[in-house]
C-alpha cells in the first residue's frame, strides 16, 4: 500500500509533461499559431566576367548553336600586354603567356597571330600543334599563318626542318612542312597539304625556292637543275634569282630569272688572252607535272688581244629543250645548232720586201651542232648523280658521228649553294690513247652559288 501513492506521483508527472509538450507545438493540442513570413530574397551576385566560359563553337562541332560564348577577360588583358610587349623584330618576354593563350577559348587566334612575328624558336611545336589539331578553323588557320611568318627567319626556318624530319605525328610534320616550303600558309594542314605530301609534291613557287613549278620529296630543289652538267634543261629559275657558275675557273655563267618562264645570262672568261662574252636567253613552261619544254639562244664573240693571234671568232644560235621527270630524277634532250663565223686579219704587203701593208680581212663561216641527252637522278638530300653525252658536229671536220663526249659526276648541294665533281670522256675511234693517261676522263670541276 506504501508503493501506490509513489506510482500515482509518477503517473500525474508523465501525463502533464506530455501535455505540455502538445500545448507547444502547432496543431498537437497547442493554440493555432499563424505561419511566419518567408525570409526575403536574397539579390543575384553580379556576373563573374573573370570566369572562363565555354569555347565558341563552329557548325558541325560541339556545343550549343546560337548560345554566345566570350573569351576569359583575364585572357583578353594578357593578350593585349603581350601586343604591346611583343615588337616584331624583338625578344618578346611574353612567349610562355602566348603559348598558354593557345588553349584558351578566346584569345587563341589572337595569341597566334602575336606568336607569328616573335621569331621565337619556342613558339614553333606549340604552333604546329594548334595548326594540325586547333578547336576551331580559324585557330587552325591562324596557327599555320604564323608558322609561315617564322619561316621567314632563316634560323627558325632550319629548326622547323628539322623538327618536321624528326616528328613522327603526321599532321604536326604536315604543318612543319608547309610552313617550311611555303604551302598552305592561309589554310590549316592535313597529312596531305594542298598537294604536298610527306614524301613528294609540289613544291610551290615562292622567294626561299630558287627553282619555279618544281617537284621533290625533299626540303629543297636542286638549285642547278636548270642544267646537267653543261648543258641546259627546260626547268626555269624562278624570277628574281641569281646564279653564278665557274666552271674550271675559267668560265664565269651568270644567269638571272626575269620571270618564272624567262631567264637571261651571259658567259664570259677572264680577260686573259681573250675577251669573252656568250649573252643567252631561255623561254620555257612546264606541261605537265613532269615534262617541260624550253628554247635556248645564244650568241656572242671571242676577241684576242695579243700581238700572235689576229682575228676573232663568233657564234650564233640556239636549240629545244627537252626534260622528262622532276627536280630529283630528270631525262634532258637538247639538240642546239649554231652558225660560226672566223675573221682572220692578215696584213698584205705591196712587195715582198715592203714594210708597206694593208690590212685584210679573211671569213670563213661554217656550222656546229652538239646534240646531247643527259640523264639526273638524286641519290641523298645533297648529292645528284649526273650523265651527259654530246655528239660533236661541225661543217669541214672529219669526225662527225664518230667523235663522242661522255661526261659524268656528281653534285653536292645545299639550298643556295653547289659544287660539281664531274670527268670528261672522249670517244672516238682510237679515243683509248688518250683513255689510258686518264682512264677515268679529264676532270671538270664546276661550283657557284644563288641569291
Amino acid at each position: 500500500m506504501k508503493a501506490a501513492p509513489c506510482c500515482i506521483l509518477c503517473l500525474l508527472l508523465l501525463t502533464g509533461g506530455r501535455a505540455m509538450a502538445q500545448a507547444d507545438e502547432p496543431g498537437l493540442g497547442g493554440p493555432p499559431t499563424e505561419p511566419s513570413p518567408p525570409p526575403p530574397a536574397r539579390p543575384a551576385p553580379p556576373a563573374d566576367h573573370t570566369a572562363p566560359s565555354p569555347a565558341p563553337t563552329e557548325p558541325g562541332e560541339p556545343g550549343q548553336p546560337g548560345e554566345p560564348r566570350q573569351p576569359a577577360g583575364g585572357d583578353l588583358r594578357t593578350l593585349a600586354r603581350a601586343r604591346q610587349a611583343c615588337v616584331s623584330g624583338a625578344a618578346c618576354p611574353m612567349v610562355p603567356d602566348l603559348i598558354r593563350l593557345l588553349s584558351s577559348s578566346g584569345a587563341a587566334v589572337g595569341a597566334a597571330d602575336v606568336l607569328g612575328g616573335t621569331r621565337d624558336r619556342r613558339a614553333v611545336m606549340p604552333l604546329a600543334q594548334a595548326a594540325a589539331y586547333g578547336a576551331t578553323s580559324a585557330l587552325r588557320a591562324a596557327a599555320q599563318r604564323a608558322l609561315g611568318r617564322l619561316a621567314g627567319t632563316a634560323s627558325v626556318k632550319t629548326y622547323m626542318g628539322r623538327a618536321a624530319k624528326l616528328d613522327p605525328d603526321p599532321r604536326t610534320k604536315a604543318a612543319l612542312t608547309a610552313a617550311v616550303m611555303g604551302v598552305g600558309r592561309g589554310a590549316a594542314p592535313t597529312a596531305r597539304v594542298s598537294g604536298l605530301s610527306l614524301r613528294g609534291g609540289v613544291v610551290p613557287s615562292h622567294s626561299d625556292n630558287p627553282i619555279a613549278g618544281q617537284r621533290t620529296k625533299y626540303s629543297f630543289p636542286d638549285p642547278e637543275s636548270p642544267r646537267v652538267i653543261y648543258g641546259p634543261t627546260a626547268f626555269m629559275r624562278k624570277k628574281g634569282v641569281w646564279d653564278w657558275t665557274i666552271t674550271q675557273l675559267g668560265l664565269w655563267n651568270f644567269d638571272y630569272g626575269v620571270t618564272d618562264w624567262l631567264s637571261v645570262g651571259v658567259e664570259a672568261a677572264p680577260p686573259i688572252v681573250f675577251f669573252t662574252m656568250f649573252p643567252h636567253i631561255k623561254i620555257g613552261t612546264q606541261l605537265g607535272k613532269s615534262v617541260s619544254i624550253a628554247v635556248r639562244a645564244m650568241g656572242g664573240l671571242a676577241y684576242p688581244y695579243i700581238s700572235d693571234i689576229d682575228g676573232h671568232f663568233g657564234i650564233i644560235g640556239g636549240g629545244p629543250i627537252l626534260t622528262i621527270g622532276d627536280a630529283d630524277m630528270s631525262f634532258n634532250i637538247s639538240w642546239p645548232v649554231f652558225a660560226t663565223f672566223v675573221v682572220e686579219h692578215k696584213k698584205q704587203y705591196s712587195t715582198p720586201y715592203s714594210y708597206e701593208y694593208e690590212k685584210v680581212n679573211e671569213y670563213e663561216n661554217g656550222w656546229l651542232t652538239l646534240p646531247n641527252i643527259g640523264f639526273s637522278v638524286r641519290l641523298h638530300r645533297r648529292i645528284k648523280l649526273n650523265f651527259e653525252l654530246y655528239s660533236v658536229a661541225a661543217q669541214g671536220f672529219e669526225h662527225n658521228g664518230k667523235f663522242w663526249l661522255l661526261m659524268y659526276g656528281i653534285r653536292i648541294m645545299g639550298q643556295r649553294i653547289f659544287g660539281d665533281i664531274n670527268f670528261v670522256m672522249p670517244l672516238f675511234e682510237d679515243s683509248d690513247e688518250v683513255l689510258q693517261y686518264m682512264p677515268i676522263g679529264y676532270p671538270l670541276l664546276q661550283f657557284g652559288f644563288q641569291w
